[in-house]
């Protein structure tokens, strides 16, 4: 009995192992697969606008009813600059690092303007726990600090007619994603 008990403790500490394994690890590294995906379509440091079939195959289903804008972001190069135009329909900005973590999101609701600057900056040496993540200076531009050096943006406008996907892809290309120092 004592023997049945204590291999029955072992296999639920070893599968509880594999699975907390299984939770930190796999995430990360298939994000890291998605952002060398991503980069191969939208380039680095560049936003593109993808395709209806794009934007089903890499975001999942409901990738039909969105347009999708997508940015790879080195922070290695310095900051980066996001200067997102706001359609009057629904409308999104999430922010996500190598680790596959939203750190920022925004929507069209929270912005309360046609245009939303962004720049997405490593954190200093010197901040703490409790400094903001988000400050607004006085120039109307947002600062975010980045958890890692890469990661990816992604701007979402509806669609959910065939002649609206044209109008908010025009719309989301009339955004930029680039490198803050050049």
């Amino acid at each position: 009995m004592k023997a049945l008990l204590f291999w029955t403790l072992c296999i639920l500490l070893l599968a509880g192992a594999v699975h907390l394994g299984y939770v930190l690890i796999v995430p990360s590294i298939e994000m890291r697969a998605k952002i060398d995906e991503l980069r191969q379509i939208a380039g680095n440091g560049e936003l593109a606008v993808l395709s209806r079939e794009d934007s089903v195959r890499l975001m999942g289903p409901d990738g039909r009813w969105l347009v999708h804008a997508l940015c790879v972001y080195d922070l290695a190069e310095g900051p980066v600059m996001i200067k997102a135009t706001v359609p009057n329909s629904y409308w999104s900005l999430a922010i996500y690092s190598a680790g596959g973590e939203t750190f920022y999101s925004l929507n069209d609701r929270q912005a309360g303007v046609e245009q939303v600057d962004l720049m997405i900056r490593q954190p200093t040496d010197q901040a703490s726990d409790e400094e903001e993540e988000l400050t607004q200076p006085t120039d109307d531009t947002f600062t975010v600090r980045a958890p890692d050096p890469v990661g990816v943006v992604v701007i979402r406008a509806l669609a959910d007619e065939p002649a609206e996907y044209g109008r908010a892809a025009e719309v989301l290309a009339t955004s930029s994603c680039r490198s803050a120092t050049g």
